[in-house]
This record gives C-alpha cells, structure tokens and sequence, in this order.
C-alpha cells in the first residue's frame, strides 16, 4: 500500500510541475479615467479548480489574479452603476496586464410600480421591497416559461423540475407543487384553480407581450387577501394601443429544444387595437427513473398556447380591455404524491377590465382540464 501512495504521490507531483502557472492583473477605471474601487473581477474557466475565481479591485482600481493554469478564459467585471463588461476567450499566458473601462448604466430610481399598494407610484415610494424586470430584459433572455425572468432576483427560491417546470418562491419555504407566491397576469390570479398550483409553462404569454414583471417582496393579505403572505409576482403585459408591429422568434436548443414565438398587434381605429400572440415549444425532459412508479415516464414535453386581446380607448381617463388566452400541456409536473405525467392538460382564461380615473373594475375566469393526467406512482388520476 505504501509502494501505491508513493507512486501516485510522484504523479501527481509531476503534473502539478509540468503544469504552467501565470498571473492576470490590471486596472479597472470609468470612462473618465477614475478608478472603480470595489468592482467584482471573475474569471472563469474549466482549468480552475472550482470553475472560477475572482478578486474586488483596491482603492487605486488595481487588481491582480496568481496562480492562474495558463489556459483561456471568460472574465467578467460588475459593479453597481455601471453596465457588466465581458471579455471571452481571454489568454492566460505568463504576466498579463489588462487595462479596463466600464460604462455607466443609468438606474431608474424614479421607475413607476403598481403592485405595491395597488395604485401607480414610484418604487422608492412603495412600503414594500419590489424588484422590476423591465421589457428590454425580458425580450433579451430567451427563457422556457416566464418564471425565469426572476430567478436571479434577491430573495428569490426558484427550483428547476424539469426543461420547462419550475418552482418559485419568495422569502424561502419553497416545495414541490408550490403556490405560496401569488402569480398575477394584468391583475388576472394566474395559478391552476382548483389545484392552487402555479404551473409557470401554463400562462399563455410571450416575452414581446410583457411590458414589466414586479415582485412584491413581503406579505400582501392586506391588499390581495388569501394565499399571498409569500409575496406577489406581478406580470404586466403591454396595451396594442401604445405598441404595433409583428415579432416572430425561433429558437433551438439541447435536448431536441425548438421553441416558436409570434406577437402580432395593430390598430383599427385610433381609439381601438388588437393583439394576437401564439407559442409553441417542444423538448425532451431530462431522464429519471423512479423504482416506486408503476408507469413509464414519456419524456416529450410540448407546450402550445395563444392569447387574443383588444383595448377600448376613448380618452387618458377611460380604457376598456377584454382578452382571452389558452394553453394546452404534455410534461412531467413533480407533486407532493410522486411525479405526474400531464397528457392533454388544456386551460384558460376570459378577461374584462375597465378603468376610468382611479377606479378599476374587472372580471375573469380561469378554466382547466386536466385530460387524462395521471400520478405515475399509482396510476391514479388528477382531475380539475
């Protein structure tokens, strides 16, 4: 055994010594020449022993990385107020000396929210923590369903169940099958309704129809009753009054991806517009075998849906909006009871809302059809 350790002792001991080390170090400044104290530098890179590494740049803006396998890399710096700057395929080779400049990113502290407290204010104003994902994020991250836009948001739980099912959660306390954060779609409570599940690949819009996402951070029974002490995501979608046009997205991927998305939305009259979107997305579910199920798994998950929308607009003090929207579903959705195999899974929605001044009326149904879903484990089946 002794003869063993030795041996492997000196291997590893060879490879380390025939392995080259060099340095990467530099400055990092605005555009103005003054050096950012504090900025985030990490490089990344499979010849890393924990994928990446990284260091804060000192009070002159200087930074510097040792020991680093000379390898190439993918280096990242970010700092509040300024916009993420991003170097691929950077050579690590002997001493390297970079000199960095960062741009300005303006922040909108004066950025409108409503779902603080129900009513238009700017977000230092709200008496709640709220995070805004704004529609120019939103149409730069080709994401599987809407849930995602969030995940990397502050005090956000989000569990990834599958290639297109997600579990989402504000303030922790998250599981399988969750409700606990309140989903809204134009006001709209957005979850499966019998079952309280928010079923994220279930809501029938596209990243063209969202204007802005809030997430109300902290209880809000005050404002919106039951089954909201978790937080609210709020998903806002844009009126085809103030935006016209066609946008049409196609998207491929791992796991046999394809992914179709088209927004159309015109105007009739001055007062009147329209909106049609549809989506289409297919996929192959990662593989899992679970000894306890009696059924096996169909791993194909296909996600179809469509949502019509027209705005009534006479005057500022007075809009008129009906929609409609529906969604049909074939994935593996984990439950509290074992995985369930969604197959012909249809719903949707019907929507009227009036607004005139500070008043706001609405009305909506939501409606499901579970098909022929089935819990895997028993073969019992999931109506609703």
């Amino acid at each position: 055994m002794s003869k063993w350790c030795f041996f492997w002792g000196l291997l590893w001991a060879a490879i380390a010594y025939g392995q080259s080390f060099s340095e990467l170090s530099g400055t990092v400044s605005d555009g103005d020449g003054n050096p950012i104290v504090g900025a985030n530098v990490v490089l990344e890179g499979a010849a890393l022993t924990e994928g990446k590494t990284g260091v804060s740049s000192d009070e002159n803006g200087r930074f510097a990385l040792t020991d680093i396998p000379t390898d190439t890399y993918v280096l990242r710096i970010t700092h509040i107020g300024f916009s993420e700057l991003v170097l691929i395929d950077i050579s690590v080779d002997g001493d390297n000396k970079l000199e960095l400049v960062m741009s300005d990113e303006v922040i909108f502290i004066d950025q409108s929210v409503v779902s603080a407290s129900r009513r238009q204010e700017k977000i230092l104003d709200a008496p709640a923590s709220v995070s805004v994902i704004d529609a120019e994020d939103i149409r730069t991250q080709p994401v599987s369903t809407v849930a995602e836009h969030i995940r990397d948001l502050p005090a956000v739980d989000f569990a990834q169940t599958g290639l297109a099912q997600a579990n989402v959660v504000a303030r922790g306390f998250n599981n399988i099958f969750s409700g606990a954060m309140l989903t809204l779609t134009d006001n709209r409570i957005a979850r499966v309704p019998s079952l309280r599940l928010n079923a994220y690949n279930f809501i029938p819009v596209t990243n063209d129809d969202i204007e802005r996402i809030e997430l109300v951070l902290g209880p809000g029974s005050a404002l919106y009753g039951p089954n909201s002490a978790n937080g609210v995501m709020h998903i806002i979608t844009r009126s085809p009054l103030d935006r016209q046009g066609t946008n049409v997205n196609v998207g491929l991927g791992e796991r046999s991806v394809r992914r179709f998305s088209a927004r159309h939305a015109g105007k009739i009259s001055e007062n009147l517009g329209y909106k049609l979107s549809l989506q289409s997305f297919s996929g192959t579910d990662w593989e899992y075998v679970d000894p306890e199920e009696i059924e096996l798994r169909d791993y194909d998950l296909s996600r179809n849906s469509t949502e019509l929308r027209v705005d009534y607009r006479p005057n500022d003090d007075l809009t008129a909006i009906v929609s409609t929207g529906y969604n049909s579903a074939d994935n593996i959705e984990l439950t509290g009871l074992g995985a369930g195999l969604a197959d012909g899974w249809v719903s949707g929605y019907y929507q009227a809302r009036v607004m005139y001044k500070d008043l706001f009326f609405q009305a909506f149904q939501n409606w499901t059809d579970a098909g022929d879903t089935f819990l895997l484990r028993s073969g019992g089946p999931i109506r609703d």
